[in-house]
């Protein structure tokens, strides 16, 4: 009887214990200093909670610019940046007493490239996320500009 009981609560909580529930759209996007990209974050569950947090701390190589729900409309959602640098939330508000992001909600994810480098930032601050790694390269400008430098420095030897 024991075990009949101690399994009926693993598989009640099971579910609860497992979802990754806001999925990056790419795992992987490659961004040049100064410039742009928007990726999507597509919740694969219902959310529970008031605020699910997205970002990373601060960094000097990327940064969240803005987060939207998709479609843009006011239909209880709302995306904001947070007191900590790099960290943002995505809530829902019904008048049903429960909070939910539900599975479907898509929103488009702005994030800008500062500085050369490699910044991983996840969909959780709790540790069930997904991450999305971000690789800031120079721009293709800067990219010449060095060969340049780099040929006439070799020329002048």
């Amino acid at each position: 009887m024991k075990k009949l009981i101690v399994l009926v609560l693993v598989l009640a909580l099971a579910p609860l214990a497992s979802a990754t529930v806001l999925t990056w759209s790419v795992d992987v996007v490659n961004l040049t200093v100064g410039g742009d990209i928007t990726v999507q974050l597509v919740a694969s569950d219902n959310i529970p909670y008031t605020g699910k947090w997205v970002g990373a701390d601060a960094s000097a190589i990327a940064e969240i610019t803005s987060i939207t729900k998709l479609p843009a409309a006011s239909d209880g959602y709302a995306t904001e940046e947070t007191a900590y640098p790099g960290w943002w939330t995505v809530s829902a508000f019904t008048d049903g007493g429960v909070n939910l992001v539900e599975a479907g909600a898509q929103f488009d994810v702005l994030i800008t490239g500062l500085a050369e480098g490699t910044y991983v930032i996840g969909s959780d601050a709790y540790g069930d996320d997904d991450s999305l790694t971000i690789n800031v390269i120079p721009e293709p400008a800067t990219m010449v500009l060095l060969g340049l430098g780099g040929l006439l420095l070799r020329r002048k030897k």
